[in-house]
Order: C-alpha cells, then sequence, then structure tokens
C-alpha cells in the first residue's frame, strides 16, 4: 500500500486516511462499504477503496462486490441507473448554444411518455439526470431498477448440464445440483432464498 502512494506521490502514511475516513459518508455512494448490509471497518473499506481505483475499467468491480456481499442494500432498495444531468441545464434550453438539436440543428424535443414508442427522455419526476431504464414501460424488466436476491451471489448452471449430466436425459435424475435459488428449467430466474 505504501508503494502505491509514493508511485502516487501523496503522503505514504496510509494511518491517516484510515483515520480520516467517515463510513457514514463513503457508504453514500460505494458498496463497498457494505459487507452483509452491514459497514465494513475502516481499514477494510479503504483497502476496497485502493482496489477499485487500481482496477478501475478493468472489469472486475462486479466480481469484487459478489465475493464481499456488498450488494444486500438491493435486496430492499432497487437501484435504479441514472444517465446525464439533463433537466435545468443548458442541454434542456431550446435558447441554449449547447442544447441537444437533430440533424436539421432544431431543438430536439423530448418526448416524455413511458407509454408511447416515441418517448425519447424520462420524465423529470426521477429528478435532474436521465433515467435510460426509465423512457419506455413497454416489455421493460428494469422499469422500477435493478433488484437482488442473494441466489445472485452464484450464477446459474445452465440448463444443458442437467440433462447431460443424467443418465436418461430427465433433468430431475441428474448428477449435477442447481446453485441455491436458481430453478434447473430454462430462461427462469433466481428465487429469493432469505
Amino acid at each position: 500500500w505504501r508503494a502505491l502512494r509514493n508511485r502516487a506521490k501523496v503522503d505514504n502514511n496510509y494511518k491517516k486516511t484510515i483515520a480520516a475516513t467517515n463510513m457514514n459518508k463513503e457508504a453514500k455512494g460505494d458498496w463497498g462499504a457494505y459487507s452483509h448490509g452491514q459497514l465494513v471497518n475502516t481499514t477494510i473499506y479503504n483497502v476496497r477503496r485502493e482496489r477499485r481505483n487500481e482496477l478501475c475499467a478493468e472489469g472486475l468491480r462486479l466480481m469484487d462486490v459478489r465475493r464481499w456481499c456488498a450488494l444486500d442494500q438491493m435486496i430492499t432498495t432497487p437501484y435504479i441507473i441514472e444517465g446525464i444531468k439533463y433537466w435545468g441545464t443548458v442541454y434542456s434550453d431550446p435558447e441554449s448554444p449547447m442544447s441537444i438539436k437533430n440533424a436539421e440543428g432544431e431543438f430536439y424535443v423530448p418526448v416524455v411518455d413511458p407509454d408511447s414508442d416515441d418517448a425519447n427522455m424520462s420524465a423529470r419526476a426521477g429528478g435532474d439526470y436521465v433515467r435510460p431504464y426509465q423512457i419506455r414501460k413497454a416489455n421493460n424488466l428494469v422499469w422500477d431498477g435493478y433488484t437482488f436476491t442473494r441466489a445472485h451471489y452464484l450464477s446459474p448452471i445452465g440448463h444443458n448440464v442437467f440433462v447431460y449430466a443424467s443418465p436418461d436425459k430427465d433433468v430431475a435424475n441428474s448428477y449435477v445440483y442447481q446453485n441455491p435459488g436458481w430453478p434447473t428449467e430454462a430462461n427462469q430466474g433466481a428465487k429469493n432464498i432469505d
């Protein structure tokens, strides 16, 4: 840890950072602050934060938060994806040179109607940020946000594995067991295992 801090040319006394960490503030924006729905201690959190920073954009974050059992917050509160801040900005102002324009150079009028096929913008009721999964409601499994069950900590075993691991190709007689919460039938979602 000292080597990383020396390379970044910051004070290599990591204990100062640990002492200054306020877990209540950190928990507001980082799932890595939790394990099994409880805040972790400041030392563990700082190691996790350092890992997040060092491995940014390397595709390891989901694996980490699963391993730490840090996604339990999504069991009770769905996670809603937000995009850019649009409402109340220069992008949404038709008079602004920064407003979003169509190919003809005219102001691109947002269509806020989740039941319309022409909808192109989420409602402002969700806040000033665009919510890309709350633009159209039809066939939208995550309209109310992403949810989580503890079964999602493990991936399902594919249906074909059960078929080929059975002496008579009957899933019920398979020698393989499915991970908890997942059905052996294809195209089915996880069940709550709490």
